[in-house]
């Protein structure tokens, strides 16, 4: 009967829903943490690679086109129906191209996502291309020797990406947060 916040996990690309929840065991804390958690799977592309249709960087490689953004928003509707949600506490954490997806739904659906956490991703290379509607809390996590989403940005078949430190400067400035951290404890 209680509102429970939301948690939905987004792969990796070419991983499955369940191949990133043996690598984040998220599951294993549903119960103590009290919330419901959410593990979908991304569309196969034309070599049966799961995939998220993210950002133009990332990952639609041979044009595929699925409206995943519309998908992750049905879901997080059918969520809701089914349980008590707390509207207010939706989450996604994103893994690479999980990632990206993340940062595409705080584009598209403004006010939806309370926050998000991202691990070796990033945003839309343009900055316009995404204005936030809404203030979200964002948590990046980027290694700085990562192989494959290159901290300093890169590109990918489909376009550019912008480096992790302007992936939090431009969320940061959409958020209306000043660029000098707050250290205040």
């Amino acid at each position: 009967a209680e509102p429970l916040p939301v948690v939905i996990l987004l792969h990796a690309f070419g991983y499955s829903a369940n191949f990133e929840e043996s690598y984040l065991q998220f599951s294993a804390h549903v119960d103590s943490h009290r919330f419901i958690l959410g593990i979908p799977d991304g569309s196969r592309n034309l070599t049966f690679q799961r995939y998220w249709n993210a950002t133009d960087a990332c990952c639609d490689i041979f044009g595929q086109g699925p409206d995943d953004s519309g998908y992750l928003r049905e879901l997080i509707d059918v969520m809701s129906d089914v349980y008590e949600v707390d509207p207010r506490r939706i989450h996604l954490v994103g893994h690479s191209n999980g990632g990206f997806m993340a940062h595409r739904m705080i584009c598209d659906h403004p006010g939806l996502i309370a926050g998000l956490a991202t691990l070796a991703s990033a945003t839309f290379n343009d900055p316009d291309a995404c204005v936030l509607g809404e203030p979200v809390h964002v948590l990046q996590a980027h290694g700085t020797i990562d192989p494959v989403i290159l901290y300093g940005g890169g590109c990918l078949v489909g376009g550019c990406y912008p480096s992790a430190s302007l992936t939090q400067r431009y969320v940061a400035d959409d958020d209306g947060c000043g660029r000098t951290p707050d250290e205040t404890p």
